[in-house]
This record gives C-alpha cells, structure tokens and sequence, in this order.
C-alpha cells in the first residue's frame, strides 16, 4: 500500500480475476453497464472533453443502442476522454478509455475510484498512449515504462503531468 492508502501495482492480467468477479457478481445487464459508463462521463466531464457518444437513457430499451442522448450531458467529437460504448459480452465489468497521459489530472483517478466504490465490482482502465491505467475503487494497476517505480497514486499524477 502506497503512502496515500491506494494500493498502486503493476498490471498483471489474468482471466482468473474476470472468472472470479464474474462468479462473484454474476452476469453485467445492459442497463448496468450503461449506468456505470454513464456515472464515468459525469466525472470525466468535470475533467475534460467527453465523447464521441454520450450518455444513454436507461428509461428506453436497451436494444439497440445505437446514440447517446445528447440531452443527457455535452460531448465533443474529439473528446479529451474518449469512453468506448460498445458492450462487448455479459462477464466483463469494466470501461475502456482512451486519452492522453496528460489527461491525468490531479484529483480524477480519486474521483473515479470514489465513483467506483458506489458500482461495486467495476474498473475503468484509461489506455494512455504508451501505457495504461486500470482503476478499481481500491487500487491502481499500471502498465507502461513510463509508470515503472510509482509507489503512489502521487506518483502516477506526476508522472501524468510530466507528459503534459
């Protein structure tokens, strides 16, 4: 555990840890996913630009969900935060997103896990441009020479801004 309480590691993907959450919490409805990409939108926006799609209704059927509704929040068509919306299968409960490493700011990774820890079992992994971050309500995983030695949620922030 780092200094400031968050554990920060390197990545280690297995398909054990989605084997185990997925038999833990069972399976990931449509509504659900789209509820926790819709609760990272609200706070990547505070952050930055957010698109290309938005956030979805979750008072309409879920098939086919094709655009998000744009009277739910603004985005941009080349966004800071670039949120993936496709809903590849019922096992995985994380969101992928795409941005620059400067897009770190201090304060956001402790503002998704705040938002994590109320979506139980969820992650946000940003894919930075060489490297990647996965967050969970507890931890943070990295990935990339450019993390290599971080010991602290500090120390990715600085890391981030660097890159800035």
């Amino acid at each position: 555990m780092s200094t400031d309480g968050i554990h920060v590691l390197p990545y280690l993907p297995t398909k054990e840890r989605y084997d185990r959450v997925y038999a833990l919490l069972g399976s990931v409805t449509c509504r659900e996913f789209y509820g926790v990409r819709n609760d990272s939108l609200a706070v990547l926006r505070r952050y930055g630009s957010v698109g290309p799609i938005g956030e979805f209704s979750l008072e309409k059927d879920c098939e086919p969900l094709e655009l998000g509704d744009p009277a739910l929040g603004a985005t941009a068509s080349d966004p800071m935060f670039f949120v993936v919306d496709d809903w590849y299968n019922e096992r995985d409960r994380f969101h992928r997103v795409e941005a620059e490493p400067h897009a770190i700011q201090r304060g956001l990774i402790g503002a998704v896990m705040a938002m994590l820890k109320e979506n139980g079992g969820w992650e946000v992994y940003f894919a930075l441009t060489e490297g990647g971050l996965l967050v969970s309500e507890d931890k943070v995983e990295f990935e990339g020479a450019g993390f290599e030695g971080c010991l602290s949620l500090g120390d990715i922030e600085d890391r981030c801004v660097v890159a800035n």
